[in-house]
């Protein structure tokens, strides 16, 4: 959020179009030389204690025109980041949204306007403190205040502006006060860090690839945050590792992951924040170049622990690779959707038996537990009527496996269908139910 900077020994300066956190974290340049006029500072704000998701804490805001003339009125203007909020209240004070522009953070804003003669040589403060909520999605926050003798808005990145519905906020004169901010050429704008008491789920997914020898494939790893908060680049969002298994040969990665051997890949963040339930795929092509009996490949998070994240079974997922023209699997040859979507695939035709979800598979919980890991529809092995027993992807062409298993899921099983076994043996029909269930690797 840009801030017009405040009384003339400031407005010789130019100020991009970027927010007030870019804003607060330039360092210092030289003081300017003194001249007649308002100065307008605003005081150091101290950072609340005790927040939690759901609470709101006060802003409250103090400022002075050390200057030799008054200010025939002035801005005053707060930045709260992604997790922080201020609810419409005054009614000379404009509400507005930022949105996430060129891989920035969203924000929020508010833009008061005082048309108040603000004497030379005097503190204020204003009539009540700024309230500020936390919201589900709060972490690690900030709130800037900034002040300004024009008006700051920024049509260019700044949503609708909403007034508020209240009473007019005013600045009361302070008698009794000692300026307490630094004084020097930025003293128009000061910050503060808010700890909100969260958390954060990392996990990764990596999926079951079904394939023949020869036969190249899509490999889609995806990096999850399960919330409920948000995560900014100063809470250092990781890097993963990514280690194919032994028979296989990546044709192509990612230009955000870099190999320094063979099947061995480091990726690193799409963006330097994640919102809550956010994320970003790792889209590998590999190819089967021989089927390893027990190789297995493997996906981590780097970078942990964090404080925030209190679930560590999800920060590793392994990549396996099943023969398609293995007849004997049962389930049919569907693709494993076990992760973040949480629903069964289909794996073939069937007339008996129902499929199985496998587990909820949401992100903050790490996915289904680990006799659930893999989802498939029960109903793919035998028919009652003696069809086909499963499907198989066949020929050489490319093919993908999408979704996957969370990261705190082993390597499934296919379910046998006991009910539909039991069933046919009730209807008297003398069908006895084969199947053979090939354990998956790992």
């Amino acid at each position: 959020m840009p801030h017009t900077s405040s009384g003339r020994r400031t407005l010789r300066r130019t100020v991009g179009a970027v927010s007030v956190f870019t804003l607060l974290g330039l360092g210092s340049t030289p003081a300017l030389a003194e001249e007649a006029g308002p100065d307008l500072a605003v005081w150091r704000i101290t950072e609340p204690t005790g927040v939690k998701p759901g609470t709101s804490f006060d802003v409250p805001v103090t400022l002075s025109n050390r200057g030799t003339e008054a200010s025939d009125g002035v801005w005053v203007s707060l930045s709260m980041s992604h997790g922080l909020r201020s609810a419409p209240k005054y009614s000379n004070c404009l509400y507005y949204d930022v949105s996430s522009i060129d891989e920035g953070e969203p924000w929020s804003g508010v833009h008061c306007k005082f048309d108040q003669v603000v004497k030379a040589g005097t503190n204020y403060a204003l009539g009540e403190p700024l309230t500020v909520d936390a919201l589900n999605n709060a972490l690690y926050e900030t709130v800037g205040v900034a002040l300004s003798v024009y008006n700051p808005s920024n049509s260019d990145w700044e949503g609708p502006q909403v007034p508020g519905t209240g009473p007019e906020l005013k600045l009361v004169e302070q008698l009794d006060s000692t300026y307490t901010g630094e004084v020097n050429d930025r003293d128009s704008r000061t910050s503060m860090q808010v700890s909100v008491a969260n958390t954060a789920d990392f996990g990764v997914e990596a999926p079951r690839v079904r394939a023949r020898a020869g036969e190249t494939v899509a490999v889609d790893l995806k990096f999850a945050n399960g919330g409920p908060a948000w995560v900014r680049r100063e809470a250092n969002v990781g890097r993963v590792d990514v280690r194919f298994p032994a028979g296989t040969t990546v044709v192509s990665a990612p230009g955000s992951c870099a190999s320094d051997k063979p099947l061995h890949y480091t990726c690193g963040p799409s963006d330097y924040w994640v919102a809550e339930d956010g994320g970003w795929s790792y889209k590998f092509r590999a190819k089967v170049d021989k089927f390893v009996a027990g190789a297995k490949g493997k996906v981590s998070l780097v970078g942990a622990p964090w404080p925030f994240d209190k679930n560590a079974a999800n920060d590793t997922a392994q990549i396996v690779f099943e023969n398609s023209a293995d007849t004997t699997t049962g389930g049919g040859s569907g693709t494993a959707t076990g992760g973040s979507g949480g629903s069964s695939s289909s794996g073939g035709a069937s007339s008996g038996g129902s499929g199985s979800t496998g587990g909820s598979g949401s992100p903050s919980t790490g996915g289904s537990d680990a006799s659930s890991s893999s989802t498939s529809t029960g109903g793919t092995g035998t028919s009652a009527t003696g069809g086909t027993g499963s499907t198989s992807t066949g020929g050489t062409g490319e093919s993908s496996a999408t979704g996957g298993n969370l990261a705190s899921t082993g390597s499934g099983s296919t379910l046998p269908l006991v009910a539909a076994a039991a069933a046919a043996a009730a209807a008297g029909g003398g069908i006895v139910l084969m199947m053979r269930r090939r354990r998956a690797q790992g």
